[in-house]
């Protein structure tokens, strides 16, 4: 019998993409204030102008994706998640103004989750058109997510905050993963 699927996403999920952009802040900007994300795009958060054009500039550039680093304890959840069943499988969106986006994720993935996962992966905005018993994923304005097959697990963040739901987890370390993907699934 083939295993449920669980979508997971990679940036803010897995891979750390809000940490790589304000350590970089931090690194050109030393006496910078970072403040609390409540804007799901890191450059929103900063009222200064030319912070916003450097991390912008910085994730449109080549190797940004490629090199960023894990989310605390990304490689577990994806443990527990085959542990209890499932079949794990990235749906992430790219950024489409980074040319390097797409073939940079697959690199990611081949590096810490090794190449079948890699080949595994959708890389599409289009998360809708993808089917799984759940999504995990940081973002809540997912386009046609009404439509979509499976139920979001929202992975909590500083910018979520407000979105209202049943199904959050708060890091892969949240006991209640096991229980949300059954009721996902049960809801399937």
């Amino acid at each position: 019998m083939d295993r449920p699927i669980v979508l997971v996403d990679m940036d803010g999920v897995l891979a750390d993409f809000e940490g790589a952009a304000l350590a970089h802040v931090q690194k050109l900007h030393p006496g910078a204030v970072i403040p609390l994300m409540t804007q799901f795009r890191v450059h929103h958060n900063f009222d200064d102008e030319t912070i916003q054009r450097d991390i912008i500039a910085l994730i449109n550039s080549e190797g940004f994706f490629r090199g960023l680093p894990l989310i605390d304890s990304a490689l577990d959840g994806w443990q527990t998640l085959i542990n209890l069943g499932y079949h794990p499988r990235i749906c992430s969106s790219p950024l489409s103004t980074n040319p390097w986006c797409d073939q940079e994720k697959r690199q990611w993935l081949t590096k810490h989750l090794g190449n079948d996962v890699a080949q595994d992966a959708v890389i599409d905005k289009n998360k809708y058109k993808h089917g799984g018993i759940a999504l995990i994923d940081d973002r809540t304005d997912l386009l046609h997510a009404d439509k979509a097959p499976w139920q979001q697990i929202i992975f909590d963040a500083s910018y979520n905050q407000d979105f209202a739901t049943d199904y959050r987890i708060y890091g892969w370390n949240d006991p209640a993963l096991p229980e949300l993907l059954q009721r996902a699934d049960l809801r399937g």
